[in-house]
Order: C-alpha cells, then sequence, then structure tokens
C-alpha cells in the first residue's frame, strides 16, 4: 500500500503516511504510533540555511524584503503541500534565496557603477573633505602611473610641458571622530602622494599606513597628448581623452572610457562594468567581468575583446582589412561585413577574413550578443 500523495510505501495499518502525514484513512485505534514525528531533519536543515542566507538580504535590502522573502520560504516549507519530498523543497529555498542575495549585489555594483559611485555603500558618508593641486613641468614624453583604493580618474592632454594634478580627498564614514577624520585629511593635502623620477610620475601611493584607511581620493589630471598611461583603481571609474600614447587602466568595479585615442596601445580591464573606446587602431586588449564593450577604430594591429556577460558591439570602416573569430556561448552575432568563411559555420561563432584578411580581431562573449557595424 502506498500513500495517495507523496507515493511512498506505508507501513500496514498505518493511520498517517511517516513521511507527507497525509491521513491515509485507516482508523485511528488511539496509540497515534504511526503519526508522523514532530520533526523533520532536512526541514529543519532548510530553515536553518534560509535564516543564515538572509543576513545579507537584510543588510542590503532592509529588514522588510528579509521579511518578505522569509515569509516565502516559511511558505514553501510548511504551508505548500510535499509533491516532491523534502529534498526538493530544500533546494528550492536555498536556490530562492541564493537567488535573492546574488541579486541583491549585483543590484548594489550596478546600481554603484550607474551611478558613478567611490564607494559602494549604503552607509557610507564624507567625514572630512579636502583637495590638493600640484604643476610639474615636464619635458615630453611623460611616463604617468596613478592608483586610489577608492576613486575614481580623469585624464585629459594640455601643453607639452606640464602635468597638473587636482585631487578631492574623502574620509568616509568610519570609528573617527570628525576631528580625527579632518586631521587625517589635512596630512594628506599638506604632503599629497605624488613622486618623480625624471618624467616618471607617481601619483597615490600613500606611504604612512595611518593615513590608508577609509580613504577616499579622486585625481582630476592634465597631461601632454604623449603621456603613457598607467591607471589603476579599486572602486571607480577610469576616463581619458586625447592620449596617443599607450594607455593601460584596470577597476575592479567601475566603466573604462577612452576616446580620440590617437594609435595608442590600448589596455583596459574592469571586473564589473562597461567599456568604451574610440580611435582604437593599434593594439586592443579589452576585458570585463559584467558589462557592455563598445569599440570604435580600425585595426592594425591585433585585437581581443571579451567580457564574461554582455553585449559587444565593434564599429569599423567598411575598407578595414582583418581576420574575424568571433564567438558567443548564448546570444547572436551580427555584422554588416562580408565574411569569407571556411569549413562548419556554427550558430554562436563566426570566423573568417574580412577584405581578404589582416590583423586578428578577435571577440568573445560568454552571455551575450556580439555586433560588427
Amino acid at each position: 500500500m502506498s500513500c495517495s500523495q507523496c507515493a511512498s510505501e506505508l507501513p500496514a495499518n498505518a493511520v498517517y503516511c511517516p513521511k507527507c502525514g497525509r491521513p491515509t484513512g485507516v482508523p485511528d485505534n488511539g496509540n497515534g504510533r504511526h503519526r508522523p514525528a514532530a520533526t523533520n531533519p532536512g526541514r529543519n536543515i532548510a530553515l536553518i540555511v534560509l535564516v543564515i542566507a538572509l543576513l545579507p538580504v537584510a543588510f542590503i535590502f532592509g529588514p522588510w524584503i528579509a521579511a518578505a522573502v522569509l515569509a516565502l520560504g516559511l511558505l514553501l516549507l510548511f504551508i505548500v503541500p510535499v509533491l516532491v519530498g523534502t529534498l526538493a523543497i530544500m533546494l528550492g529555498v536555498i536556490a530562492l534565496v541564493l537567488v535573492v542575495t546574488v541579486g541583491a549585489f549585483v543590484a548594489v555594483i550596478v546600481g554603484g557603477i550607474s551611478g558613478g559611485w567611490s564607494i559602494t555603500t549604503a552607509n557610507s558618508r564624507t567625514l572630512a573633505k579636502g583637495t590638493f593641486e600640484r604643476t610639474l613641468q615636464v619635458s615630453d614624453p611623460v611616463d604617468l602611473l596613478v592608483k586610489t583604493g577608492a576613486g575614481s580618474i580623469e585624464i585629459g592632454t594640455g601643453d607639452d610641458a606640464t602635468v597638473r594634478v587636482v585631487a578631492t580627498v574623502r574620509i568616509i564614514r568610519s570609528s573617527m571622530t570628525e576631528a580625527q577624520a579632518q586631521e587625517k585629511v589635512a596630512r594628506i593635502v599638506a604632503a599629497p602622494p605624488i613622486a618623480r623620477d625624471g618624467n616618471t610620475i607617481r601619483i597615490g601611493t600613500v606611504a604612512d599606513d595611518t593615513l590608508r584607511g577609509n580613504v577616499s581620493i579622486s585625481y582630476v589630471l592634465t597631461v601632454p597628448a604623449n603621456t603613457r598611461v598607467q591607471a589603476q583603481t579599486s572602486a571607480g571609474s577610469v576616463r581619458a581623452v586625447g592620449l596617443a600614447g599607450k594607455f593601460t587602466a584596470e577597476t575592479g568595479a567601475g566603466n573604462i572610457e577612452l576616446r580620440r585615442a590617437f594609435g595608442a596601445d590600448i589596455d583596459v580591464r574592469t571586473s564589473a562594468g562597461n567599456i568604451k573606446v574610440s580611435g582604437a587602431k593599434l593594439a586592443l586588449f579589452a576585458r570585463t567581468g559584467a558589462g557592455n564593450i563598445e569599440v570604435e577604430g580600425a585595426p592594425m594591429a591585433g585585437w581581443g575583446v571579451q567580457t564574461s556577460s554582455g553585449n559587444i558591439t565593434l564599429r569599423l570602416p567598411t575598407n578595414a582589412a582583418f581576420q574575424l573569430k568571433a564567438d558567443t556561448s548564448a546570444g547572436s552575432i551580427t555584422t554588416v561585413h562580408s565574411v569569407t568563411t571556411e569549413g562548419i559555420i556554427k550558430r554562436n561563432s563566426l570566423h573568417g577574413l574580412v577584405n581578404g584578411g589582416g590583423p586578428l580581431v578577435e571577440v568573445r562573449t560568454g552571455a551575450g550578443s556580439i555586433r560588427l557595424s
């Protein structure tokens, strides 16, 4: 004899199903020995996982959203009839919490990027703020290395004889008092993190450990057009315009934009953010973990463009000659350029020669579409 609800095998003379608790229709003799157990280990495990996993949801979205998710989880665990067993319910609850939690973190990152935040935390505030400016006399070419733990970097071009640095220093929310924060800002402003060795300029390296924590420094730099730039920020955007020297940029969470690049080698990477490049001609490598990539130019050297999740758009002249290797795991590939292919043509891959071939242009997205216009 089996249960009419969960199909489990029933013991002889069972009054209730020992798995789902449904009455079997057999009269109860009063001893209740076949009633379902008061506890269900699998369900208890799922409940514990649900409560623990709700902590980040409560931190990011607040207690009301967490309470709503908890109520839905309890509904699945205790109210919904058991159709496919406790294990399936437990996995469903865990999957629900994981989706909500991951969605929360993605919302924070994307919201921070689109809003231009320097620090992506909802509770941050500025305790103290200050600025400093410096103008350095240089001769062409210049090697510029700029880094900041949290803050944006903007680079423009000016005359060939000067490098101008304008920085905004902020102390974000911490355990220190406002007076302590003001003192910290004053010390940084009095001795800016700028070092020079000939035409090599390093900006952003704070030597004093006591001045590093809870500090955000954003830079606006004006440099000669031929400057070779290396820019790095852990959380913030990087923007540059009009550079003719090699450009390297990396950010942990933020957008990267390079406009009017005049024949420079380009290497740009972000873990979470969009990338835009215009004027690309020589070697190009652009990669983002999560975000879209747009590139405009004419490849005269190899290009590598990659995103794990996002769309890729390349805008190329009609007479551009190159070897194309485009792949997407989930998405479409469209092009207005005539591509000469050989071998097997796959739906998510397009390999071939454009205008007889030339430098390799390799384009790949894990989840997104590729367009060549």
